[in-house]
């Protein structure tokens, strides 16, 4: 399946934002921080746009994901990634986290990659150790309430350059 990465644009956050029903499903996704219903006017503010690298997902031109990425910990740290309701349960979480790991490693020059992520989210962890991520104390204390702190090496995310001809850092 051949995917599209763009920077974000409003109306992709718009419809990420659709994907979450309920305040416990938006805050598990984007942080305590956030309020549901999230207030459209301050998106840029409440998402951290202006320290975040934000992509959207696309196939066949619809919006399947949702990713971040950002400087943390002299890692490459990627946060508040989502695969659409409708696209779950077929692996594209993988892509979109090869996306932004390679993207984000060329463009910061580290090697590592790092997230957070609930401890109760059972799916999420188990693909994230499926793609070679690792639990390691927090990098500050004290660490997040129920959160795990993973992280991988670059190359122990898979051989596939989802950047085709572009920039990797492996």
């Amino acid at each position: 399946m051949a995917f599209q990465f763009d920077l974000v644009a409003r109306i992709d956050l718009e419809t990420v934002l659709a994907w979450f029903q309920s305040e416990a499903e938006l805050r598990s996704w984007g942080g305590p921080q956030l309020q549901f219903p999230m207030d459209l006017n301050n998106l840029d503010t409440d998402l951290d746009l202006a320290h975040w690298s934000s992509y959207a997902m696309k196939h066949a031109g619809t919006l399947v994901g949702f990713g971040q990425y950002c400087d943390r910990f002299s890692r490459c740290h990627l946060g508040r990634l989502a695969i659409a309701p409708s696209a779950r349960g077929r692996g594209l979480i993988a892509d979109l986290i090869r996306f932004l790991a390679q993207t984000g490693c060329a463009e910061l020059g580290y090697l590592d990659v790092s997230l957070y992520v609930l401890e109760n989210n059972d799916q999420a962890v188990r693909a994230y150790r499926k793609l070679g991520f690792q639990e390691r104390p927090f990098p500050e204390l004290p660490g997040l309430a129920n959160c795990l702190y993973m992280i991988s090496r670059l190359q122990a995310l898979g051989s596939e350059n989802v950047l085709g001809n572009g920039p990797s850092c492996s």
